[in-house]
């Protein structure tokens, strides 16, 4: 039986009886998580509230679902601080979903998220020109066409006809981070090496003279 931290994880919840508990267990409370997918079974112990456990356990979901990682700087502050707020929004949104919150709560922070990202793409996209990137148009490009998808997908939810899930928080937090750590990174570098070609490459040893 898989087993991380305090859960248990199943299949289904027909898996997820108390039969599975230690003694000390009171009861099991099986619900499905958004975060991994599956049926997560937790316990509750005497003196401790449903709520109180539900909770620990999404707080506990919410911390793995987009971390802020010292390897995902690009070296430049604006755009850092632009993207742990990006990640922070993501978060926002993966617990309002958890909570089951509605529309009222949920579309403010979409639209939050749709907005920021616009300014955040601006800003970057200007430090990329301003330091001559070759990339640039390309990188652009990829800007372009998630804006275009979350427009979109905006747009369907603000008229009820789709709604947010967990393979569209996955598909924006995988997009992200693959772009900082990918285009980001990449552009940040190739500025950095024009603007010092000293640091681009090591400069080669000079040869012993006889």
């Amino acid at each position: 039986m898989p087993f991380v931290g305090d859960f248990h994880f199943f299949d289904s919840p027909q898996h997820a009886g108390p039969s599975i508990f230690p003694p000390m267990a009171l009861k099991s409370l099986a619900g499905r998580s958004q975060r991994c997918g599956g049926w997560i079974a937790y316990i509750l112990i005497r003196g401790v509230s449903d709520d109180e456990v539900r909770h620990q356990v999404e707080g506990r979901f919410l911390m793995a679902f987009f971390d802020w990682k010292d390897n995902m700087s690009v070296g430049n502050q604006v755009i850092d601080v632009d993207h742990r707020k990006l990640i922070q929004y993501l978060n926002e949104m993966q617990e309002a979903m958890i909570a089951g919150h509605g529309k009222d709560i949920v579309g403010t922070i979409l639209n939050r998220l749709v907005a920021y990202t616009h300014e955040h793409f601006a800003r970057e996209e200007l430090i990329w020109k301003s330091g001559h990137y070759a990339g640039f148009e390309k990188h652009k490009k990829e800007h372009g066409d998630l804006l275009k998808t979350v427009t979109e997908f905006k747009a369907k939810y603000d008229k009820g006809t789709i709604a947010l899930s967990v393979d569209v928080m996955n598909f924006l937090r995988d997009w992200l981070k693959n772009h900082i750590l990918k285009s980001d990174k990449e552009a940040a570098a190739a500025i950095a090496a024009t603007a010092h070609p000293g640091a681009a490459k090591p400069a080669a040893a000079a040869r012993p003279t006889h």
